[in-house]
């Protein structure tokens, strides 16, 4: 059996990969007795299926998955999770700002007994200062809606075995990758590490992107927002009502100005 296998989520990560997959492979392969890569390619438009092609040629850790069109990084680990069969798997991203130097010392952990190992930014990565404060408006929100502060999380994550089992299980078919884990519970240790400058010399992600991706992962992981909607509605449809009262009451007494009171309900009544 494989014992560790690495999910790397690929988008158009053709300028670099070959690189960053073989670093990966090197760095890994001392730490465990038998290695894989899975590489799922999210329905790339360059050559990055290509060059996964390649590199499975060229390496034999390297095993290569594709989707038939972009579905989004949320999906593309989970078929990488599907596809993994080791007891333990690694899900990091394919740019290396997810540092393999620190892949070891995951495994270190894993093997001492941790079941979950987070990878843990010290300082955010450099960014344009309109998506530095998005991203921490939406973790604010998070914050306050699932009451989870995943401000220094990252999806740079060791799982065991029975933790990728356990996300299995989970219905949703949108999923948070980063907060479902962090939420399952689990013997779970953090490591720290500095974001690298990585092979992509911009975010797969353009910036309505980062928004639908955000609001998604709100919604898919808590109902919360939803509950705050329901109160929306009710004290909206409350306040109508004691409008509405008091129009009538208006133009039973005969203070309403001719039309005022019909043109009021209607507009409560839509």
């Amino acid at each position: 059996s494989v014992e560790l296998s690495i999910v790397v989520p690929c988008f158009r990560e053709g300028l670099g990969l070959d690189r960053a997959l073989k670093k990966i492979a090197d760095t890994s392969r001392a730490s465990v007795s038998s290695m894989e890569i899975v590489a799922v390619d999210d329905g790339s438009n360059d050559d990055t299926w290509e060059i996964i092609t390649k590199c499975r040629v060229d390496n034999v850790h390297v095993r290569g998955v594709r989707l038939s069109r972009n579905f989004g990084k949320e999906a593309a680990i989970v078929a990488g999770l599907t596809a993994a069969q080791g007891r333990a798997v690694i899900v990091m991203d394919a740019d290396l700002e997810h540092p393999p130097e620190l892949i070891p010392r995951m495994i270190a952990a894993w093997k001492a007994g941790a079941l979950i190992v987070n990878g843990c930014k010290i300082t955010p990565q450099p960014t344009s200062r309109f998506r530095s404060i998005a991203t921490r408006a939406f973790y604010a929100v998070f914050k306050m809606s699932a009451g989870m502060d995943l401000r220094r999380d990252s999806d740079f994550k060791l799982l065991d075995r029975s933790v990728v089992a356990a996300l299995g299980r989970f219905p949703e078919r949108v999923r948070f990758f980063r907060g479902l884990s962090r939420s399952l519970g689990f013997e779970q240790v953090d490591l720290d590490y500095s974001p690298a400058s990585g092979t992509r010399s911009a975010s797969g992600f353009s910036t309505f992107g980062l928004l639908r991706y955000a609001v998604r992962a709100v919604v898919a992981f808590t109902s919360r927002p939803l509950r705050w909607l329901g109160v929306v509605g009710i004290m909206g449809f409350a306040l109508a009502l004691v409008l509405g009262g008091h129009t009538l009451y208006m133009k039973i007494t005969g203070r309403a100005a001719e039309g005022f009171s019909t043109v009021i309900l209607l507009l409560l009544a839509t």
